[in-house]
C-alpha cells in the first residue's frame, strides 16, 4: 500500500476505488482482507457497484438435479423462457457489449447502483476473452436484448458480477432498442 499510495500522490490522484476482494463470508482470508484495508485508512464507498448478495451454486450435478433443486418461481421462470423461445449467445464481439452496458444503465437506474463506465468493461471483457476466462451471455426475445451477463471465470468457479435486464421485455420490448 505505500508504494501505491506515494505512486497515486505522484499523479495528484484523490481518490480510488477497490472492488471486494474475492473473499466471502465469515472466513480467515475475509478478516484479513477487512484488516488490510482498515489499516491503510480505506473508507467504505456511500454506495455499492455491486449488489450485495452472493449466492453459490454447485453446478456439478445433471441440468434435471439443478433444476429441480430451484424453487418455484426459478422453475416457472424457464418454462416461460422456452415457451417464448428464448435465445442466448455467448459472444465477445462489440455489439454484444454495447447491448450489455445498455442493459446494465437500464439495471443500474432502476436499482439505485451505480456502474463503472463502458471502457471498463470492454477492457475487462475483452482482457479476459483473450485469456478464455470470460463469457459474455446475452438473450433475446424476437431478435431484441432483454437481459446479459458477465462471468468471469477463475480455476474451477465462474463469478457473475455484472448484469443487466430490460424488466418489462415482454410487454414494452418495441422500446428496448
Amino acid at each position: 500500500f505505500k508504494l501505491l499510495i506515494k505512486k497515486l500522490k505522484e499523479e495528484n490522484v484523490i481518490a480510488i476505488n477497490f472492488d471486494r476482494p474475492n473473499v466471502y463470508g465469515e472466513t480467515k482470508e475475509a478478516f484479513e482482507a477487512s484488516r488490510i484495508f482498515e489499516n491503510n485508512n480505506c473508507v467504505p464507498a456511500n454506495k455499492d457497484t455491486y449488489p450485495p448478495a452472493t449466492i453459490f451454486l454447485d453446478i456439478s450435478g445433471n441440468a434435471e438435479d439443478l433444476i429441480k433443486n430451484f424453487n418455484t418461481k426459478h422453475r416457472y421462470n424457464i418454462n416461460v423462457a422456452k415457451r417464448k423461445n428464448l435465445t442466448v449467445t455467448f459472444d465477445t464481439t462489440d455489439e454484444k457489449i454495447e447491448q450489455f452496458y445498455f442493459l446494465q444503465k437500464l439495471t443500474a437506474k432502476r436499482q439505485g447502483y451505480i456502474i463503472k463506465p463502458k471502457s471498463y468493461f470492454e477492457t475487462l471483457i475483452k482482457f479476459y476473452s483473450k485469456k478464455s476466462k470470460c463469457v459474455l451471455s446475452n438473450v433475446y426475445y424476437e431478435n431484441e436484448p432483454i437481459a446479459s451477463w458477465v462471468f468471469i471465470i477463475e480455476g474451477d468457479t465462474a463469478y457473475y458480477l455484472y448484469g443487466g435486464m430490460y424488466r418489462d421485455w415482454e410487454t414494452d420490448r418495441k422500446s428496448v432498442v
